[in-house]
């Protein structure tokens, strides 16, 4: 599977599309705030002498500094990320947080939102980048589809058990790839 780069930052109110930054990489897949792509393709691409320039545009979208992770996800993140609605949640551990801990909480986690009919997949992952940093993609049939598994009680209990561990910043997000 490959690492997945997701590169945050701070977005402009209503960015502006950048121009010529579709034309970076076949499969970037991005949305207001978030860009992915594959690692091997970012490495590959970062040695290319034009990149500086290519990327520059991206700039436009952009209130402030650039966070890139690189993340290894336990299961191909692209079911996630190939469905109409897909959620990409940021946890940063709180101090003294158990691994063991926190690995039960998203196998409680994973085991119950896969057997939704309207989740499409699940897959976690570290950081490479940032000790503590993890990230979870879910797919979904749609945003609305989330909010009312996230309204079950049994859901908003897994919620608190990641909250109690974690800084948990979820965004929802419509992913479009870009054809050429």
């Amino acid at each position: 599977m490959p690492t997945v780069d997701i590169v945050l930052f701070p977005a402009h109110a209503s960015p502006a599309t950048p121009l010529g930054f579709e034309g970076i990489v076949q499969n970037v897949l991005k949305t207001d705030g978030m860009i992915l792509f594959s690692y091997e393709d970012h490495m590959k691409l970062a040695q290319d002498p034009s990149y500086p320039g290519m990327i520059s545009p991206l700039t436009l979208a952009m209130s402030g500094p650039t966070d890139v992770q690189h993340v290894d996800f336990d299961e191909d993140g692209t079911k996630a990320l190939d469905a109409p609605a897909t959620e990409i949640v940021l946890l940063t551990l709180k101090p003294d947080t158990a691994l063991a801990d926190l690995h039960s909480r998203l196998k409680n986690l994973k085991d119950t939102v896969e057997k939704v009919p309207t989740c499409h997949a699940v897959a976690v992952g570290e950081s490479r980048d940032k000790n503590g940093t993890w990230f979870i993609l879910m797919g979904w049939d749609s945003i609305q589809a989330h909010k009312d598994v996230a309204a079950k009680p049994e859901f908003q209990e897994i919620g608190k058990s990641l909250f109690a561990i974690a800084d948990v910043n979820p965004v929802h997000i419509k992913l479009v790839e870009h054809t050429g």
